[in-house]
């Protein structure tokens, strides 16, 4: 959740309700961000698998990493740029 979207839940959840319904609000997006992230860890194993099998090619893990939105979880690291002398 980014700020804004944690700033738009504060605001939904209003000045007049009482501390314990904010509380219970609040473990409940937390429970379904867990589930969320775990749902994202399945995806990436299974994406992971069928590229390790030669199931898939690298260019469709990387379409099926976002489709299933979790392609801005793989950070891809930059090659080295060559100096020429």
């Amino acid at each position: 959740m980014h700020t804004l979207d944690v700033r738009a839940a504060a605001h939904a959840l209003g000045g007049d309700i009482s501390g314990r319904d904010r509380r219970s609000y609040l473990l409940q997006e937390l429970r379904c961000a867990s589930l969320r992230a775990r749902l994202w860890q399945a995806d990436i194993d299974a994406v992971g698998l069928a590229l390790k099998g030669g199931l898939v090619t690298p260019d469709q893990a990387l379409e099926m990493l976002a489709d299933c939105d979790c392609l801005h979880l793989i950070a891809p690291t930059p090659e080295p740029v060559e100096v020429a002398a």
